[in-house]
C-alpha cells in the first residue's frame, strides 16, 4: 500500500483540502483551536564551527530561544566551503497576536550570546519574523513552492558582506 504523510499541521492541511473535504465539524474545530504563533529566527553564519549537535538543539531555560539548528552539520552543502550555516529561533511573548519586535528580538540575541559560544564572532544573516498566516488560503506562488533562500544564502556569505543584518517580513506557509 502506497500512502503520502502530510505533516503541515491541522490549519494548513484544512486550507489544502478545503472544509468541504473533511469530516463534518472538523473544519470547525480546527478555527476554534488552530492559533498558531509568531517566531523569530536569527540566521547566521561562521568560519568555526559553534555546535557540536548535528541537527536541533532544543532550549527549555533561556528568555526566549527555543531551538537552534546546526545546518551544515547535517547538509553541508547548504553554505560554502569553510563556513558554518545555523538558525536560533524563538517565541515571543505574547505567542500570538501583537508584540514588542525589537524588544523580543534582543531577548533571542541575548540568548544566543549566552547559550551559543562565539555567537557575537558569527555573521547574522537575517533575522526573519514570521507571522501566523491569514485565515484564507496562502497565495498560489507559496502552494506552487517557495523558495527556501538557501541560494540566496550561500550568496550572501560568497559576498563577503559585512552589513547582513537583514529584517524579512514573511508569513508562516508551511505549502
Amino acid at each position: 500500500m502506497d500512502f503520502d504523510v502530510l505533516v503541515i499541521g491541522a490549519g494548513a492541511t484544512l486550507r489544502l483540502l478545503g472544509p468541504d473535504r473533511v469530516p463534518a465539524g472538523y473544519a470547525e474545530a480546527v478555527r476554534r483551536a488552530d492559533r498558531p504563533c509568531a517566531m523569530i529566527s536569527v540566521n547566521f553564519a561562521s568560519t568555526e564551527p559553534l555546535l557540536a549537535a548535528p541537527g536541533l538543539l532544543g532550549f527549555a531555560r533561556t528568555r526566549r530561544l527555543c531551538y537552534a539548528a546546526n545546518f551544515t552539520a547535517t547538509c553541508p552543502e547548504m553554505a560554502p566551503d569553510g563556513w558554518h550555516l545555523y538558525v536560533g529561533t524563538a517565541v515571543p511573548r505574547p505567542s500570538v497576536g501583537d508584540f514588542d519586535e525589537p524588544a523580543e528580538t534582543e531577548l533571542l540575541l541575548a540568548d544566543l550570546r549566552d547559550e551559543i559560544g562565539g555567537f557575537d564572532r558569527a555573521r547574522i544573516l537575517s533575522t526573519v519574523v514570521t507571522c501566523p498566516p491569514p485565515v484564507q488560503p496562502p497565495p498560489a506562488r507559496l502552494a506552487a513552492g517557495a523558495s527556501t533562500g538557501i541560494s540566496a544564502t550561500s550568496a550572501l556569505l560568497r559576498s563577503g558582506s559585512r552589513a547582513a543584518a537583514v529584517r524579512v517580513m514573511t508569513t508562516h506557509a508551511m505549502m
